[in-house]
């Protein structure tokens, strides 16, 4: 609403486009009544759906919200965009799934790629020396997936994967709100397999630490535009798996291990070949050198300066 608003006083807009798209997870992985109605809907009744849901569970009910069921989801995207005066993905592949989802132009002059950013300085400030506290040391070698605990981060089939393997698999994230259905599966996974262990949410050292620590970091999710936790693993110099859903392969091309969300066999393979192959310094020189926060504030710079020229 508020878009609309400043296009009818002709203010131009940049729309940072952040275009995660859950809709496969939804149909093909998303259990209880929710998943049902994916499988027997579409994406409109599905978002309509979620924001009756946010709205009778939260309170959070807005204009926007009521739009949602008159105008339907896809159609306010497709005018969000269409109103604006610059458009800022995070990947030239993010705008290509939007322009063959929403029907623009592959080609479009408006779009600047902004890359997503890692946070050298911030993360130095955290750098870890000596031995690992007593809590993490035993997990030395693990194989770590740093993420909030939710459906779309897969940790279901990631503790499938490595059930009655040799390998230690540590699941580091705080439980999502909105999903307590999931959160108890996955601690139900976790509690019959004495290869895992659920740390919950953890510190900034903490996290650092576990990075040092472990030898492989996996993010399996059903969706990924990048996976934050990802870029700083493999510059704490864990070997990478990631989903190739999404945008990752721009980000990670040929230095990571990929795999299939939906099979836990494929993930398995994946962890195994990640761990045979070890971390790629390559990658990690890309990240340092071009996915950070000031190339990121450059591109935003020379497109909100396109706009007000």
């Amino acid at each position: 609403m508020q878009a609309r608003n400043a296009h009818r006083q002709g203010k131009p807009i940049v729309l940072s486009t952040v275009y995660c798209d859950v809709w496969e997870f939804e149909r093909v992985a998303r259990t209880g009544p929710v998943g049902w109605i994916a499988r027997h809907s579409n994406r409109d009744i599905m978002e309509a759906l979620k924001a009756a849901g946010r709205g009778l569970n939260s309170r959070e009910w807005s204009s926007g919200s009521t739009a949602l069921f008159i105008r339907r989801f896809t159609r306010m995207q497709r005018e969000l965009i269409a109103m604006s005066s610059s458009l800022l993905p995070n990947s030239h592949s993010e705008w290509l799934r939007i322009a063959d989802d929403l029907g623009f132009d592959r080609t479009d002059g408006r779009v600047t790629v902004v890359p997503n950013g890692f946070d050298a300085d911030a993360w130095n400030s955290v750098a870890v020396g000596g031995s690992p506290p007593d809590h993490l040391a035993q997990l030395e070698n693990c194989v770590l997936c740093v993420a909030r605990i939710e459906g779309r981060k897969n940790q279901l089939n990631l503790i499938e994967a490595v059930r009655d393997t040799d390998m230690t698999l540590v699941l580091a994230g705080p439980a999502t709100a909105n999903q307590s259905r999931y959160v108890r599966r996955v601690r139900e996974a976790a509690a019959s397999a004495s290869n895992v262990h659920m740390l919950g949410e953890v510190t900034a050292e903490e996290k650092a630490w576990l990075y040092a620590v472990a030898g492989v970091h996996v993010l399996p999710s059903w969706m990924e535009t990048t996976g934050l936790s990802s870029l700083e693993a493999a510059v704490a110099g864990c070997a990478i798996v990631v989903s190739p859903n999404g945008d990752t392969r721009e980000y990670f091309v040929d230095d990571a291990e990929y795999c299939d969300p939906a099979d836990p066999l494929s993930i398995r393979a994946a962890i195994l070949r990640s761990r045979e192959r070890g971390p790629s310094p390559e990658l990690m020189r890309r990240i340092r050198t071009e996915y950070t926060w000031e190339r990121a504030a450059d591109a935003t710079y020379r497109a909100y300066s396109d706009v007000i020229a």
